[in-house]
């Protein structure tokens, strides 16, 4: 089954706690940087840092290829997604609507 190698660690949200809480203090730097937020927007921005940072950090260390024994830098490459992560967020969309306008404007021709 997919869960049984979960650790207590991992077991509730699929991911670490110590990646969550590097993500996390990632995005609270990361608003020291950007334009002022009303409360709202820092939350969620923080909230978009710390879970782009809980589930993308698996998949760069997987993309970076680092060996096991440089396991401990996961909690940096998660700070620095989370660092991040605001502006991931709205790049994925923003490619994903460049994608999709391509694909209209590519039907609308074939009509």
């Amino acid at each position: 089954m997919a869960g049984e190698n979960l650790n207590p660690e991992t077991a509730m949200l699929g991911v670490k706690l110590a990646t969550l809480v590097a993500g996390f203090a990632g995005a609270v730097v990361s608003l020291s940087y950007i334009k002022p937020l009303s409360k709202l927007q820092a939350v969620m921005s923080v909230c978009a840092g710390m879970l782009s940072s809980a589930y993308l950090t698996p998949a760069a260390m997987y993309y970076i290829e680092l060996p096991p024994e440089a396991a401990h830098l996961e909690n940096g490459v998660a700070f620095f997604i989370g660092l991040g992560g605001m502006h991931i967020i709205p790049a994925l969309l923003s490619i994903a609507e460049r994608f999709r306008h391509n694909t209209q404007a590519q039907g609308a021709r074939n009509d």
